[in-house]
């Protein structure tokens, strides 16, 4: 530091005026030299050492270090929160994969549920089958239980040579409401008998009107949701939408 020597400022008096500004620049040298000493032990977990003879000293020079470090830091900590922002969105990515994994597996237990009641219902409580020709190429077969109620219908279609083409098959509760419906297309010369071509579960309100229609079209692999509602006057308002694949069973 250079110092400037006033004109009426005798030799004795600059003396003394200069050897107290370097004592302050001393002290300054020696508080600033803490401070980067703590800053860079404490904060940034750099190797500073102690110099008796010198204040505080780091190896290499703290406030150098200081300087050239912070743009580092900032620049690590942007890529950490953007690391871990990457993170966050594969782990809600896996979260939505696996929740979507969990309701098909429910959809696929729900169906099966389905499957084994009426199932059982027609082995357990059917006490009459009955069989009427409508027309020399269709028929109809009813399931009835022991009290006359109907329990399954099935609506056959039939080929020329009598073979079995097409058939709808209703479920029908004890209320006598159908509550889920299957078309199959038969096939010819298959380990299989038939393919199943739609599938539709409804369900109503306590009155007994009908409230929803899940219906599945295999050929296009979608589901038509219609849902009904009512209005004061009992007049019905019906809104259908097209959900991607099997969701019949899905709520």
């Amino acid at each position: 530091m250079t110092f400037a020597t006033p004109t009426n400022m005798n030799k004795k008096t600059f003396v003394k005026a200069k050897s107290a500004a370097n004592r302050r620049l001393s002290i300054f040298r020696l508080t600033n030299n803490h401070s980067a000493f703590v800053l860079c032990s404490n904060l940034f977990n750099l190797p500073c050492r102690r110099n008796d003879n010198a204040g505080i000293s780091a190896s290499p020079k703290p406030l150098a270090i200081t300087t050239m470090k912070l743009p580092v830091l900032i620049i690590l900590l942007l890529l950490l929160a953007l690391f871990s922002s990457g993170q966050n969105k594969d782990d809600t990515t896996v979260t939505i994969k696996y929740v979507d994994s969990l309701k098909r597996e429910i959809a696929s237990l729900k169906s099966r549920n389905n499957f084994l009641y009426w199932s059982y219902q027609e082995k357990v409580n059917v006490a009459k089958i009955d069989t009427v020709f409508i027309r020399a190429d269709s028929s109809i077969i009813t399931f009835s239980l022991k009290d006359g109620r109907p329990l399954k219908r099935q609506f056959n279609i039939l080929g020329k040579d009598n073979n079995l083409v097409q058939y709808t098959i209703h479920y029908y509760d004890n209320k006598g409401q159908k509550r889920y419906i299957e078309n199959w297309d038969a096939m010819k010369e298959d380990y299989f008998d038939a393919k199943l071509s739609s599938a539709e579960r409804i369900e109503y309100d306590s009155s007994g009107r009908q409230t929803l229609s899940l219906k599945y079209l295999q050929s296009v692999h979608r589901t038509i949701r219609t849902e009904y509602s009512y209005d004061l006057k009992g007049e019905r308002q019906v809104k259908s939408v097209a959900i991607k694949g099997d969701a019949v069973w899905d709520e």
